[in-house]
């Protein structure tokens, strides 16, 4: 139910760092409300992004460190507060959130997606955003990092079954050709265990992902 979700979700928050959420149903008083009853809206912020359509298959939230300043707080390691902003690229779907240094010498480029109902036009677009920040991330990896996250509807393993007895998966879905490119110059951090479970046919997936741009090695 939607109690035992949101308990879940409180748990998995945490001040420092940054987290996904995609198939959101809500609001952002909504959302900024379970911030304030779980006491973490002095340490996280959020950006979020919905679509008029998104009643049945909701939308993207990305919950980051809060660095508004206050009278205690101006400064982190010494330096200015570092600078947010949000692009809702595909309402939705696709949100980017931009995390700055004061001086823009240091960077963290969050992409969150939902890879549903995306056209190849929302695709192509996500692709040239990607690879401009892969490209500066390259220049600069340690000062500069790229992280795509999120539902993206195929996995790196097939489906498996529930229970032993259960029914023959279906196929793995590849990653459609537009991706390739840019997977290939990322990194990817696997999990062993499922990440998904379908209701339906009571399949266990690996759909939900994590790439970074820092090498492998």
């Amino acid at each position: 139910c939607r109690a035992d979700k949101l308990q879940y979700l409180k748990k998995l928050l945490r001040p420092g760092a940054l987290t996904a959420v995609q198939e959101v149903h809500g609001t952002d008083a909504e959302i900024g409300e379970f911030l304030h009853q779980s006491n973490l809206s002095s340490a996280l912020s959020f950006a979020s992004s919905f679509h008029p359509s998104s009643e049945r298959t909701g939308g993207v939230v990305t919950f980051f460190p809060k660095f508004t300043p206050s009278e205690d707080r101006q400064t982190i390691f010494g330096a200015p507060l570092p600078v947010v902003s949000s692009i809702p690229l595909v309402p939705g779907r696709i949100l980017i959130t931009r995390i700055r240094s004061h001086d823009n010498r240091a960077s963290i480029d969050h992409y969150n997606v939902h890879n549903h109902d995306l056209s190849r036009a929302h695709i192509l677009s996500l692709m040239d955003h990607i690879k401009v920040d892969i490209d500066a991330a390259a220049a600069d990896p340690l000062r500069r990092l790229v992280v795509l996250a999120g539902d993206f509807n195929f996995g790196h393993s097939p489906p498996r079954p529930l229970s032993p007895d259960g029914h023959v998966p279906p196929p793995q879905v590849p990653p459609p050709r537009a991706w390739q490119e840019v997977l290939g110059r990322m990194t990817e951090l696997q999990v062993e265990d499922p990440t998904h479970y379908h209701p339906g046919t009571k399949f266990l997936s690996f759909i939900d992902r994590i790439w970074v741009s820092l090498p492998g090695w």
